[in-house]
């Protein structure tokens, strides 16, 4: 990715553009745009809208107890948004954010279904949960191999008698790594295990049944 100096005090030459000037007069944004040959062309997307705005772009609202299907962006099934968070953009899981916006406040825990449909971000069939929680639930809808439920800080719902961790473990590891702001070594600090392992799971190499 190319690297662009913002100057200070000086504002992008694009109309109606109030970022800060980088490369060639322009923002970052305008940069980027130009060196693919889009700069004149309209945006697919308006600037300056509020992230509710800009989600209620990408489902349509259905009846209260129907699933509101997301026509966004899709990773793994779950709808995500890109929005800002902590100083810095993020793509976050589109239920999170339904549920959050909801609320009005962010999520301590996660955000979880009782519809079992990911694309599904009608806060209705939302609640907030953890991985534990997840697990448990994930496990009652035959969504997992039938072996004990997990249990918080033991090896619990685990086949392989080497395993140190458990289906929530590894969902935990997935859902934090996806958040942003944690490094794979730290991970692995956390959950007792090398930072391999962590990769293996965040890629779905290892414990791909969940």
């Amino acid at each position: 990715m190319s690297r662009v100096k913002i100057m200070h005090g000086q504002l992008c030459n694009q109309p109606g553009c109030d970022s800060p000037h980088g490369a060639k007069g322009m923002c970052y944004m305008h940069y980027q745009r130009a060196k693919r040959g889009i700069l004149g062309k309209p945006m697919k997307q308006p600037r300056g809208l509020t992230l509710q705005a800009r989600f209620d772009l990408h489902y349509e609202r259905g009846a209260p107890d129907e699933c509101w299907g997301w026509s966004g962006p899709l990773q793994g099934g779950y709808g995500h948004i890109k929005r800002k968070r902590d100083g810095r953009f993020v793509s976050d899981p589109a239920p999170r954010v339904a549920l959050e916006l909801s609320l009005g406040r962010p999520l301590t825990g996660w955000a979880l279904h009782t519809c079992d449909n990911g694309a599904c971000v009608n806060p209705a069939h939302l609640y907030e949960g953890d991985a534990l929680l997840n697990a448990q639930d994930a496990i009652a809808r035959g969504r997992f191999h039938s072996g004990p439920i997990p249990q918080r800080n033991t090896a619990g719902g685990t086949r392989h008698a080497l395993a140190k961790l458990s289906e929530a473990d590894a969902l935990e590891i997935r859902h934090l790594y996806s958040q942003g702001g944690i490094s794979q070594e730290k991970l692995a600090q956390r959950f007792g295990i090398g930072q391999s392992r962590v990769s293996a799971v965040i890629r779905r190499r290892t414990w791909k049944h969940i």
